[in-house]
């Protein structure tokens, strides 16, 4: 937030921070990513067969649940690295930077 309205008030040190915000985010999901694949989803998959294992559905549903669950969850990630990687696209561009780079506070 800090980041944003220093962008907005047109101070020297909102691209600065706003690097750092989208570099610490990318790091986070990068973190989550991880999480997900090596705690979250396996968890996900012996609930899914914990469910149905007693149950008359077929082995498919178990899969297709498993899959629109883990489906979800990375593109829940690769949506949330949506902003992120557009600020460091947008804002460290040549004509941007050269713009900051006259702030004089």
């Amino acid at each position: 937030m800090y980041a944003g309205i220093q962008l907005l008030k047109k101070r020297r040190n909102g691209l600065q921070w706003s690097n750092t915000y989208a570099w610490s985010s990318l790091g986070a999901e990068l973190i989550n990513l991880v999480l997900a694949l090596t705690i979250m989803i396996p968890a996900m998959l012996e609930m899914t067969q914990g469910m149905l294992a007693n149950s008359k559905a077929p082995a498919a549903v178990s899969g297709r649940m498993w899959g629109f669950m883990a489906g979800g969850v990375i593109g829940g990630l690769v949506v949330s690295c949506v902003y992120p990687i557009l600020a460091l696209a947008l804002l460290n561009r040549p004509a941007t930077k050269a713009w900051f780079a006259t702030l004089t506070h």
